[in-house]
């Protein structure tokens, strides 16, 4: 708890990609042409011809849950140390839409953003330096490119093995975790 207690006044911003025991399906109508929705057979529709491994590879990314399993009891425990909870993400905004859909984390989340610059830009102009920040990423570059340009924010590195070799987390010099809990621990 005390972990918690140095950031209850701050703002946490919570993982922005990660994998899950969770699954959801893709989806199978039409999307109309204002339906930013990733659909195979709406690709296929529109004239796209995708080798079939294309379309089993794409299948799996648009089914597959992007939520850690300890995801939501993280947030929870954060929703009620911190004044506002913000996800980060970055890429194709349809994809992205479709992965935090696929999650149970929305009830925890103040904000989303789906950012088409450097988080590091969004951070620093978000981080009121009269008060405290967390920001928890999987990603190593991402970490050490927000803790240079933004030296008032707390940052932690969820270590992600599929990603990172251990020596690898070690040697970004940022502090890491294996799970979402023992952050909170």
């Amino acid at each position: 708890a005390s972990k918690l207690r140095r950031l209850n006044s701050g703002e946490a911003y919570s993982v922005e990609s990660a994998p899950s025991q969770q699954s959801s399906a893709g989806g199978g109508g039409s999307p109309s042409e204002n339906d930013d929705s990733v659909d195979l057979a709406h690709l296929e529709g529109r004239g796209y011809r995708l080798p079939p491994a294309v379309v089993v590879e794409l299948g799996a990314l648009l089914s597959h849950s992007y939520q850690f399993p300890d995801a939501e009891a993280f947030l929870a425990c954060m929703k009620h140390w911190s004044r506002r909870l913000v996800l980060l993400t970055a890429g194709n905004e349809a994809f992205q839409r479709q992965k935090i859909a696929s999650t149970n984390l929305a009830p925890y989340l103040d904000a989303v953003h789906i950012l088409h610059e450097k988080k590091e830009n969004y951070v620093c102009l978000a981080a009121d330096p009269s008060e405290r920040h967390l920001f928890v990423n999987d990603n190593i570059s991402e970490n050490r490119s927000v803790r240079g340009a933004c030296p008032q924010v707390c940052v932690l590195t969820k270590w992600y093995p599929e990603r990172y070799s251990e020596e690898e987390v070690r040697a970004s010099g940022i502090p890491y975790f294996s799970t979402l809990s023992d952050i909170i621990i």
